[in-house]
Order: structure tokens, then C-alpha cells, then sequence
């Protein structure tokens, strides 16, 4: 899901049809979340759920694990140039602290959420 024109995206916004054409990975994330909804929407009221939506993940991590690493655990190991890079980047800690308060607040049930830093120069 990306920011169109400069207008800030909310929990209301969803990646695009045309955006998961282009990316077997976003399309994966987009239907599996959209079936989850569908499956809690038919359960009428039985199941709770909560879909935490991080944009690129950044932080502390011992090995490359995953493709939302890749970029900043190359860049610290000084393996990656690139020049002007810009992005929206999401804390590990943060998305964890937004895991936690998930499960510990009710008014979060049934609610998707993105976390997310804003549009950030990561490299100069």
C-alpha cells in the first residue's frame, strides 16, 4: 500500500489490485488479510481480530531474516549504496509495542492498524 499524491493513508485505505499484479509478496499479505476479515465478519461477533500492518521493518536483528530487513541490515553492514533513499520505516519496537497494546486493549478488537514512521530520508 503506498501513499498516492501526498496524501497520508489510514486503516481504511488497502493495497490496490494493480499494485498486487506487480508483487507475489504484497499480493500474499493483501488476501490473507482480507480473508481474515471476511472470516471474522462471517463468525458474527465469535472471533476477535486484530491486524497490525507495519510499513518496512527497521531495528535490531542478529541475521537477515526476511525480506523487510534486507535494505538497513545491508546498509549496516556497509554492503548496500544507494543514494537518496526514501521510504516509510516502522521501528521493530514499535511494532511490538503495537502487538502488546493489541492484546491487552479491548477497544483494539476488531480494528486493523498501520504503524508507521512517515516518509523518512534514510541514507544522504
Amino acid at each position: 500500500m503506498r501513499s498516492n499524491e501526498g496524501i497520508p493513508l489510514n486503516e481504511s485505505n488497502w493495497t490496490t489490485e494493480e499494485e498486487c499484479q506487480k508483487s507475489a509478496y504484497t499480493a500474499s499479505k493483501t488476501y490473507a488479510e482480507k480473508c481474515a476479515w471476511k472470516h471474522q465478519e462471517e463468525s458474527k461477533g465469535k472471533l476477535e481480530l486484530v491486524t497490525i500492518n507495519p510499513s518496512m521493518m527497521f531495528g535490531e536483528t542478529e541475521t537477515f531474516t526476511n525480506t523487510s530487513i534486507a535494505v538497513p541490515y545491508f546498509a549496516m553492514k556497509g554492503e548496500l549504496i544507494t543514494a537518496n533513499a526514501t521510504g516509510t520505516w516502522t521501528d521493530v519496537k514499535d511494532a511490538a509495542l503495537a502487538h502488546y497494546r493489541a492484546l491487552v486493549r479491548p477497544e483494539a478488537a476488531n480494528k486493523r492498524f498501520i504503524i508507521d514512521s512517515g516518509n523518512t530520508k534514510l541514507f544522504s
